[in-house]
This record gives C-alpha cells, sequence and structure tokens, in this order.
C-alpha cells in the first residue's frame, strides 16, 4: 500500500489487487481494463526489493529497485 500512496501522491491513477487470485487472472483484468502498465509485486520481488514493470501494449517486462520504481513510472506516463 506504500507503493500505491506513493503513485497516487505523482498523480498516478494506481489499483491493486490483493484478491490472491493467480497472476494470469490480474493481467486478464488489466487487458480487458486497458490498463497500460502493470506493477508485479510477489513475495519473490519483495524480498529482493524490486519490482517488474509490465508494458501491457507490447508485453515488455522491466526490473526496477523499490526506491527508484515510483519516479520511473513517473517518466513512462504522459503528463
Amino acid at each position: 500500500m506504500k507503493l500505491a500512496t506513493g503513485l497516487r501522491s505523482k498523480g498516478i491513477r494506481t489499483d491493486a489487487d490483493m484478491t490472491g487470485r493467480k497472476l494470469k487472472k490480474s493481467m486478464d483484468y488489466a487487458n480487458k481494463e486497458g490498463i497500460p502498465y502493470v506493477i508485479i509485486l510477489g513475495e519473490d520481488e519483495l524480498r529482493e526489493e524490486k519490482a517488474v514493470q509490465k508494458d501491457m501494449l507490447n508485453g515488455q517486462e522491466y526490473e526496477t529497485g523499490m526506491d527508484g520504481l515510483v519516479q520511473a513510472l513517473s517518466r513512462m506516463l504522459p503528463g
């Protein structure tokens, strides 16, 4: 939730899926809703203090340290 708060403070519309559903279901939901970027934070990512950013338009994934995540996303999004 700290990450979501940081993203929102930068004006980045943010939703968090905490339902525990499978990753594929969450990705299907993001595609259906037209969400352009997804951040994946699983147990491994949290332990290693990193996040995976996925560009839903082209399928590319980028690994980012938690410290630079909000700044990286701010540069990716328009406005």
